[in-house]
């Protein structure tokens, strides 16, 4: 039974991801040749990827690149194809996430049990040392906690309703990252123009 069949089954409510970087660096593994000889295709594929506002645009330009390139016969951009909808952002820009960076995360846990795991330890060895890092995690995050509470900033920002929130559920680190992308997010302000096609933006203030 696969993993995301077991997520579908047993948490109903969730959205499963997978890791767009993870998919994005097999991508150029797999087609170092097709990247090379198409001049202009990784910029296309980035911001196809990255910055499409809408499903329907991103689709739109998806077609378009596979074939002004010719790549409808290619293995693993059909695999994207059928997959974007589990990595592709522009699926997820209704859905928060909790800054969660997997990659970071999950590079600086493999790092450690190779410098303390060796291939010849028992599974004592191996449990004992995943103890000690869900340990470290929980000290750190109960450090942060505390500190949090007592430093509790007395002014909101924008005193949007979810910043509000935000204060009374994430410590300070993570509510200084809410702080910078919410500043982000009230920057811009865009209008459909032309159905899937072109967009007017522009800049707008920060009452919503």
């Amino acid at each position: 039974m696969t993993m995301k069949s077991v997520i579908e089954e047993v948490f109903i409510n969730t959205k499963h991801r997978n890791c767009l970087f993870h998919i994005k660096t097999k991508s150029y593994n797999k087609n170092v040749k097709v990247f090379v000889v198409n001049e202009g295709l990784y910029e296309d594929f980035e911001d196809i990827m990255n910055n499409s506002l809408i499903v329907k645009e991103f689709e739109r330009l998806w077609k378009r690149m596979i074939e002004k390139r010719n790549l409808q016969g290619n293995h693993y951009f059909s695999k994207m194809w059928e997959m974007r909808k589990r990595f592709i952002p522009v699926y997820y820009k209704n859905d928060f996430f909790h800054f969660i960076q997997t990659t970071s995360r999950s590079e600086a846990t493999n790092m450690r049990f190779k410098d303390n795991v060796g291939p010849t330890y028992s599974i004592i060895s191996i449990l004992k040392e995943y103890n000690q890092i869900v340990d470290t995690i929980n000290r750190v995050e109960m450090l942060e906690n505390n500190y949090s509470k007592q430093k509790r900033p007395k002014e909101f920002i924008f005193d949007y309703r979810i910043e509000q929130q935000a204060q009374q559920l994430y410590n300070k680190n993570i509510l200084k990252k809410f702080h910078l992308q919410l500043k982000a997010t009230s920057r811009l302000n865009y209008r459909e123009t032309e159905d899937g096609k072109t967009f007017q933006v522009w800049q707008k203030s920060n009452q919503i």
